[in-house]
């Protein structure tokens, strides 16, 4: 393949990866075949450059497996889905707790303390 078309297809299969990360998709079965590098390549570099939730590229070497690794992977997603929604639905939903877990106090308490600590060590006045 000539460099010249090499880049947009690098630019391209980059922003494939990054709209289905956008999309909420987290793996992509994939079946080997001629343009399978291109795809490696984007999801490597978007791992590379610290994007917050890359794809992973699971790489299946036949299609009736990649078919069913996919539907086993909705299926887990969906009896998970099933069962948090009976967890809530016989125990409901505790606020409180949940505020608890992602608020902590004593976590807020210790910055504040950090905060004034440290502008006592370094006061902002004007420097002689």
């Amino acid at each position: 393949m000539n460099g010249r078309r090499l880049l947009p297809r690098l630019l391209l299969f980059g922003a494939i990866v990054a709209a289905v990360a956008a999309g909420g998709i987290d793996h992509l079965f994939f079946t080997s075949g001629s343009e399978i590098g291109f795809f490696q390549e984007a999801t490597a570099k978007a791992r590379a450059l610290g994007h917050n939730k890359p794809v992973r590229l699971v790489t299946v070497p036949h299609e009736h497996a990649s078919l069913n690794a996919a539907l086993g992977f909705a299926t887990a997603y969906a009896v998970y889905l099933g069962v948090l929604g009976g967890r809530v639905a016989a125990g409901g939903i505790d606020f409180e707790t949940i505020k608890l877990r992602f608020w902590p106090q004593q976590t807020i308490d210790t910055t504040k303390e950090t905060i004034e600590w440290a502008k006592a060590r370094n006061p902002l006045g004007p420097k002689s």
